[in-house]
């Protein structure tokens, strides 16, 4: 196996990359170096959307070709409006803002009500097991009663619902964002021994 593709090399840059990172954060040594590092990162990021373009565009282009229906009806919507979504970014600003305002703002909003469906169909699958449940769904009904219209005119109902979303809500919050941190912590120490392999595409060691 030649040198060059050893994982030993890539853990090696993975490990003095993140050393150098830490020193400039921390102790601003190396901070220079730090920063051309991070130049690099960014120009690295931007070659990846650039070849994620390529295999988007390469794929759906296969798709029409091949007349793969009706998956090409969809790839030739996806090919068009990202040409044309490009070319007003850069050739027609006005074309662009119109787009943002009359076609990409319109489909946000309604996904976005498109929440109201499945909480629907959250509820209507929902359940009642054991007491766990029987107290997430109460919580629930609760919280949603609070911020509707009839919420403000019950006083206790209201409040109880601001209480549940600043007290149990966001203890759980905080309890998620602390581990979720420990195991970044955790994920970047063992790259440093050289036993999170993932970046490489590998299986991780034990």
């Amino acid at each position: 196996m030649s040198i060059l593709k050893r994982r030993e090399i890539s853990h090696v840059i993975y490990i003095l990359t993140a050393v150098i990172i830490l020193l400039a954060e921390y102790t601003n040594l190396g901070a220079l170096t730090s920063s051309k590092l991070m130049i690099a990162v960014t120009m690295i990021v931007n070659f990846t959307i650039v070849l994620g373009f390529y295999n988007l565009v390469y794929r759906h282009v296969n798709i029409i070709t091949r007349q793969q229906k009706p998956d090409m009806y969809y790839s030739l919507v996806l090919i068009i409006t990202f040409v044309v979504n490009l070319a007003c970014m850069y050739l027609w600003e006005p074309g662009f803002q119109w787009i943002l305002a009359k076609v990409f703002m319109p489909v946000m909003i309604a996904i976005t009500l498109g929440g109201f469906t499945l909480i629907t169909m959250l509820y209507r699958g929902a359940r009642v097991r054991d007491w766990v449940s029987l107290v997430i769904m109460v919580s629930a009904i609760i919280v949603a009663l609070s911020k509707s219209a009839i919420g403000m005119l019950i006083p206790p109902l209201y409040i109880t619902g601001d209480w549940l979303l600043a007290v149990p809500n966001m203890s759980a919050r905080r309890a998620i964002t602390i581990l979720a941190g420990l195991g970044t912590i955790i994920l970047f120490i063992r790259g440093l021994l050289g036993l999170e392999r993932s970046y490489m595409g590998e299986t991780s060691g034990a």
